[in-house]
């Protein structure tokens, strides 16, 4: 289950990308809890606490990363660090931090050969 406060950074972020037209998904941990299942993920050997991640993979182009940087200074992350990234459509991965978690934006996924948008036409 999502706990409420990242529940409501997830609606708040998703509510932005959306707004800015971002073609995004909702992966990893955060799509499993959504259909309420937990999956911990972050677990490290030297730090043993579990670190909450909300992960989202992000069509590598670049109007949708301009796209999603303008919806990520609308959530009050630092416009000129945003703007200082120079954009690759296979490195370009985007960690946010919060007080409890973390948000990260992937161009790209491991085993996956590109973004796939049919995935939004599929009927689950």
């Amino acid at each position: 289950m999502i706990g409420n406060e990242l529940r409501e950074t997830l609606q708040k972020i998703c509510f932005l990308l959306n707004k800015y037209a971002v073609d995004f998904m909702i992966i990893e941990g955060t799509a499993v809890a959504y259909y309420g299942y937990q999956r911990i993920s972050g677990i490290s050997v030297h730090s043993p606490e579990i670190k909450t991640d909300l992960d989202f993979w992000y069509k590598p182009t670049t109007e949708n990363f301009i796209n999603l940087t303008r919806s990520l200074e609308e959530l009050g992350i630092d416009k000129d660090k945003l703007n200082s990234i120079v954009f690759d459509p296979k490195k370009t991965f985007l960690k946010i931090p919060h007080t409890n978690f973390q948000t990260d934006f992937l161009p790209v996924m491991d085993g996956l050969e590109s973004y796939p948008r049919q995935c939004y036409e599929s009927k689950f």
